[in-house]
């Protein structure tokens, strides 16, 4: 998925949050927002592991980098900074 459609479907769900919050009453405002940056975070994390899992959009490892590691994949040798990216919502 290139940046544009990323940015094209973010605008869909933010045109839709700044809607729902000027049509929300105060008290569902808190709820409308965590809904809002949940949706987000989630499409960021998974745009972040996508970018990672194809490296297509990533520089190649430097020779001596893939002669220690075994194999040209940027940002990945065992997994664990792509299993701990994560999110977190606070008002």
């Amino acid at each position: 998925m290139a940046i544009e459609q990323i940015s094209k479907e973010q605008m869909k769900y933010t045109e839709a949050f700044i809607r729902n919050l000027a049509n929300s009453k105060p008290s569902d405002r808190d709820t409308i927002k965590t809904r809002y940056l949940t949706q987000m975070g989630r499409m960021i994390v998974k745009r972040c592991k996508d970018i990672i899992d194809s490296g297509e959009q990533l520089q190649h490892n430097a020779p001596r980098t893939v002669a220690e590691k075994g194999f040209d994949q940027p940002l990945y040798e065992t997994g664990l900074m792509q299993d701990s990216l994560a999110y977190e919502v606070k008002l």
